[in-house]
């Protein structure tokens, strides 16, 4: 693809979702990690990164979504259904 194309992006899952987005990410040439606001805790946060650095996963930078999922417009899946709860909370 590099030949055909000047950027190519792979939009995964969460990190806690499935395995795609730590099997990918040491196979790009970069990772952006977004984090949805009022959804995603500190701790899963850090422990996402943690499994990306693991991977050694290329960071090309961070972001943050302040979206408001309770709009009639927006849909987007519930991922904190895939994992365990933040137990300390």
């Amino acid at each position: 693809m590099r030949r055909q194309f000047d950027y190519v992006l792979i939009d995964s899952s969460p990190v806690f979702a499935t395995d795609d987005a730590t099997t990918l990410a040491p196979k790009v040439d970069g990772t952006l990690f977004v984090v949805r606001g009022n959804f995603s805790g500190a701790r899963q946060v850090r422990e996402a990164l943690e499994l990306l650095r693991q991977r050694q996963a290329k960071s090309v930078g961070r972001g943050f979504q302040p979206a408001d999922a309770s709009a009639h417009s927006y849909y987007y899946y519930k991922y904190a259904d895939y994992h365990e709860p933040d137990k300390t909370a």
